[in-house]
């Protein structure tokens, strides 16, 4: 218990770094020891389940749905992600940038440039890129493919540091198949969706189908 408590305890500091002085950060951070207690028991047991999300469309700087876990939940994703991070980090091909350390946008341009220079014998000529974009990507997910990508990549490596690997399996899948849009409270008015494309919202998808976007899980899952 006491290594889960600490472990929870680098999560919340890391969830909160950039959501200072929301109203659900204050809310745990008022009773910060007895929330981080009842996360570690209710893991530990196997009873956690992620509390309702808030739903609503943000229209600038383009119209998209917002689908916003709790900052409790928050808190559990960054304790998955430092768990499994280290195991999928060494999966993935080199010019993959989804959530990865050292993986910024700095390093993507300097890599394009690189690319570029090659291309075009060190710029001296014409050289052609090729931009595209995956149309309604995260909408698109089958959870039950994904999930089994998941539990096939930890199958290849060594359980190294991390405390319990059947807590692991039993979050990747709570969070892989929890319905976000389930208890929902809605903070935008349902007629905001009117015009939003159907690849944008995880509204009218079929079941086990999509994640939600923010989820700091569904960064690195996809």
């Amino acid at each position: 218990m006491n290594s889960l408590l600490g472990e929870l305890y680098i999560a919340y500091r890391e969830a909160r770094k950039h959501k200072r002085n929301t109203q659900n950060q204050l809310d745990f951070e008022r009773n910060l020891e007895s929330n981080l207690l009842a996360l570690a028991y209710e893991l530990q047991n196997r009873t956690y389940v992620p509390l309702p999300s808030i739903c609503f469309i943000n229209e600038k700087p383009v119209k998209r749905e917002i689908i916003a876990a709790n900052f409790r939940d928050r808190v559990v994703h960054h304790l998955l992600y430092n768990w499994i991070y280290p195991i999928f980090d060494r999966q993935f091909i080199f010019d993959c940038y989804s959530c990865r350390v050292g993986k910024g946008t700095d390093f993507g341009i300097k890599r394009a440039k690189a690319f570029v220079s090659s291309e075009s014998k060190n710029f001296s000529q014409e050289c052609w890129v090729l931009r595209l974009d995956i149309s309604g990507f995260f909408m698109g997910i089958n959870r039950d493919i994904l999930y089994g990508l998941c539990i096939e990549g930890l199958r290849k490596v060594k359980w190294r540091g991390v405390p319990d690997k059947d807590l692991c399996t039993f979050l990747i899948r709570i969070f892989v198949y929890n319905d976000p849009l389930k208890n929902a409270r809605f903070r935008s008015p349902r007629s905001a969706w009117n015009d939003l494309p159907a690849n944008k919202s995880l509204m009218g998808l079929p079941e086990n189908q999509g994640l939600p976007i923010g989820n700091l899980t569904s960064q690195l899952f996809g």
